[in-house]
């Protein structure tokens, strides 16, 4: 059987780590280069080069693996680099529209160097920010969603200090709607994650609940990034949150490619030998009480995903900062 070897190559925390991969990276294999990660995040390292010279085989699984290295790389404040990635290689993470989304250097000395870059979020934070709202102002230390308490609106407020206005607080201390349009661009996903869930904190969900809505929101942009625009960040998503007495009501926009809601594949798709097509879906439907889409393909695709409040003793300030 094909194997995948992994070596190391450490010089300090404060060093990017070179992650050598050679062999075969597929479904039966990846799980090792998951574990590399997990312990170099683990020891405190947030700076890794994958160095794929003799890497000879990578499939979907593989794929998977790096983007999601790439991603929580991102979310501990550091960089993930391929260097010296074959053709072969290349080939199948063109194909899949990954290669455009990763950092990828012909040598390891430049991918090394590419580190000196990166600039730290703590360096912009904590901050003054003024509510888009009023002229009320406050110092936040941390990205993270915020209700102004003077004039009670609430916003996203990301690493960038960028503002996004989310919705004016109605009479009761009810979020009763939100709009926002985001870039089909993966690291999008956490932060609107966060916000949707935040809502629904706001309106009384148990943690359950609010865990199947992130889910469900989660691999419903997932599907329309990789498989409605594959992975064209020139793209948007419209995402809307209403809510009707106890729903949570999540409507998802796009112009991408429509896919079918009812065709799932069998159990087959649990295998622990891979992702297989219709996970998503499946997962999608199970974590909400009803799911409607509406497709015409290349024109406007819309998702309409309903979850039922039940009964809860839970406060929704939990998760919103009061600035």
């Amino acid at each position: 059987m094909e194997d995948v070897i992994i070596e190391l190559k450490k010089e300090g925390k404060e060093n990017p780590v070179i992650v050598v991969i050679k062999g075969y990276l597929d479904s039966a294999t990846s799980y090792k280069l998951v574990e590399t990660v997990d312990g170099l995040l683990k020891d405190g390292f947030n700076k890794i080069i994958f160095n794929m010279r003799e890497l000879e085989y990578l499939s979907s699984a593989g794929i998977s693996v790096v983007s999601e290295s790439f991603e929580r790389l991102k979310e501990k404040e550091g960089a993930l680099k391929l260097t010296n990635v074959s053709s072969r290689v290349l080939k199948v993470l063109d194909l899949c529209g990954v290669a455009k989304l990763l950092d990828i250097h012909t040598e390891e000395a430049a991918a090394y160097k590419s580190f000196e870059n990166i600039v730290k979020k703590q360096e912009s934070l904590p901050s003054e920010v003024k509510c888009p709202g009023c002229v009320f102002k406050a110092v936040i230390d941390t990205q993270n969603i915020y209700k102004c308490p003077k004039c009670g609106m609430i916003f996203y407020i990301d690493e960038k200090l960028k503002i996004e206005p989310l919705e004016r607080e109605k009479a009761g201390g009810v979020v009763s709607k939100m709009d926002m349009w985001i870039k089909a661009d993966i690291s999008y996903i956490t932060p609107i994650r966060r916000v949707v869930g935040a809502l629904a904190v706001r309106e009384g969900f148990f943690e359950d609940s609010i865990h199947d809505i992130e889910l469900a929101l989660d691999e419903s942009i997932t599907n329309i990034i990789e498989h409605g625009y594959n992975f064209d960040v020139t793209k948007s998503i419209g995402i809307n949150v209403s809510t009707e007495d106890d729903k949570l009501i999540i409507t998802i926009t796009d112009k991408g490619k429509s896919f079918d809601m009812q065709k799932l594949p069998g159990n087959s798709f649990f295998s622990s030998k891979g992702p297989y097509r219709g996970r998503g879906q499946y997962i999608i439907k199970k974590s909400m009480d009803t799911v409607s889409y509406s497709p015409v393909s290349g024109v406007e695709n819309k998702l309409i995903l309903t979850k039922i409040k039940k009964d809860s003793d839970k406060k929704g300030e939990a998760y919103i900062k009061i600035i």
